[in-house]
């Protein structure tokens, strides 16, 4: 069995100056003559599935879609209540003028 050793070299800028700290570390490799291979914990790899279809795609996509569709169509309908019952003092739900800047009078046509 060999020993190998080596060091490691970090060099780190300080605060974008031309000062640099730099940190050594020793290591040491053993390097034997063993013939088993490596223990390794991990699992192998499975193979790569094929990439989906565009159909899988759009219809993937679409869910989502019409998720945010609709989740922006609520946010609309919220902000134009909220705009017309603190800007125009009306309440559009309920079709009735608001106390506030503004004087609403029902015209009948």
């Amino acid at each position: 069995m060999q020993v190998k050793s080596f060091e490691t070299e970090i060099s780190t800028c300080i605060n974008n100056t031309n000062k640099f700290s730099t940190k050594t570390t020793p290591t040491i490799e053993l390097i034997g003559d063993s013939e088993e291979p490596p223990h390794r914990n991990t699992p192998p790899s499975p193979s790569p599935s094929p990439p989906p279809t565009q159909a899988e795609i759009d219809e993937f996509f679409s869910v989502a879609e019409k998720y945010e569709q609709v989740r922006f169509s609520k946010k609309q309908v919220i902000f134009i209540y909220l705009y017309f019952n603190f800007r125009y003092n009306y309440d559009i739900v309920k079709d009735v003028p608001l106390d506030g800047r503004y004087q609403w009078i029902r015209l009948k046509p």
